[in-house]
């Protein structure tokens, strides 16, 4: 069975203006930035739609944290 996947909206133009914004501004060698495609679950439908997102990992010694920025 092949599930339609909606797309709409700009986020893969958006966070991908953003994330190479981003790349370019950053002077800390701590963070390090990366785009992601997935698929998420529609709130307002319950559809399965294509979405883009970055994700920003913060790196203090061992120890990293990572965030989303959407």
């Amino acid at each position: 069975m092949k599930t339609e996947v909606k797309v709409d909206g700009d986020c893969y133009d958006a966070n991908g203006r953003e994330f190479i914004d981003l790349c370019r501004k950053s002077k800390n060698p701590n963070v390090e930035y990366k785009m992601v495609h997935g698929i998420a679950i529609n709130q307002l439908d319950g559809k399965p739609m294509g979405h883009a997102w970055i994700e920003a990992t913060f790196k203090m010694g061992a120890s990293e944290m990572t965030t989303c920025l959407d």
